[in-house]
């Protein structure tokens, strides 16, 4: 795991739930990481927010699963190619305490393969 901030980055939010945020988004990315895989934590402050990626280089999310992930329960009885089960409200935890930050969350590809797992929150 490889934890990437390059400068002090500040944000007005409920530091518990941003706690949460992060660990679910990491707990997922050690799920769907094959062992000796890489996951990298990313933390910047854009313009006008800051933003959080987790990504990894595990099998990747359909684009077709995109949006239906982060509703609740979308992910009941799957399980990781690891074995590990899920019933789905990780991610839509995460959205709506991105939105509750008045921010937003989304899947994306990772490079060479896998996801990114982005949240981003209004500055300070």
């Amino acid at each position: 795991i490889d934890v990437r901030a390059p400068a002090p980055v500040e944000c007005d939010c409920d530091s518990d739930l941003l706690r949460r945020v992060i660990e679910n988004l990491l707990s997922n990315a050690i799920k769907h990481t094959t062992p000796g895989g890489h996951i990298i934590i990313e933390v910047s402050h854009a313009v006008t927010c800051v933003r959080i990626s987790v990504a990894n280089d595990g099998p990747g999310v359909p684009v077709g699963e995109r949006k239906r992930i982060f509703e609740r329960y979308s992910a009941k009885g799957m399980r990781a190619r690891n074995g590990h089960h899920s019933v789905g409200l990780g991610l839509a935890f995460c959205k709506l305490a991105a939105a509750a930050h008045g921010g937003r969350i989304w899947v994306e590809d990772a490079e060479p393969h896998g996801s990114r797992f982005v949240v981003e929150l209004p500055g300070s």
